[in-house]
């Protein structure tokens, strides 16, 4: 769904088209309730009809959930106003590390720091069953003061041993499964 500038979903006012990707368009929102600057991802419009689309969509609020770590960006809700289902997270103020490494090669120190925290974020979603598969520089955001943040967990599952320690209503076959990911990025198995 196409949101426009000012227009109100629930209690959030939409300030900015912030990223959009093949599911989804993000927004920077304003929280009326609680003062706050945020995050909503939507649907895209043509997807809102899609049972499938909207099941994974809601599995991406649930494997949000199941994560918290400085290093994963924070999930504050998921909702649905006038049909549209969105996924509420905290705002990363920053550039994302794609948009960072074009500006040249990272020095060793921050790529060393970087790829700590990285670890670190990925060790807490496989800790908790998540596994991502779609981890690239564009889904990675850097903040002013040097911390990294995982986004975008549109195509994550959950392991099958996750699946019956989470949750007993979900099942296996309710899991995203199959090949996922960003060609370039993917593993070569």
């Amino acid at each position: 769904m196409s949101l426009q500038i000012g227009q109100k979903l629930g209690r959030y006012r939409i300030d900015e088209e912030i990223g959009s990707g093949g599911m989804g368009v993000v927004y920077r929102v304003y929280d009326e309730r609680l003062s706050r600057t945020l995050a909503i991802k939507v649907l895209r419009a043509g997807l809102l009809g899609s049972p499938s689309s909207r099941k994974r969509f809601r599995n991406e609020a649930l494997m949000l959930s199941k994560l918290n770590h400085p290093a994963v960006q924070i999930i504050h809700d998921f909702d649905e106003s006038g049909g549209t289902d969105y996924l509420v997270t905290e705002f990363v103020r920053g550039v994302s590390l794609n948009q960072r490494l074009q500006s040249g090669p990272l020095p060793q120190k921050e790529i060393v720091r970087l790829g700590i925290q990285l670890a670190q974020g990925l060790a807490a979603a496989h800790a908790a069953g998540v596994l991502h598969r779609d981890l690239k520089p564009s889904n990675l955001r850097v903040t002013g003061d040097g911390h990294l943040k995982i986004l975008d967990f549109g195509l994550a599952t959950l392991s099958r041993e996750a699946v019956s320690q989470f949750n007993e209503t979900l099942s296996v076959s309710d899991v995203p499964s199959g090949v996922a990911g960003t060609l370039p990025y993917m593993s070569p198995e």
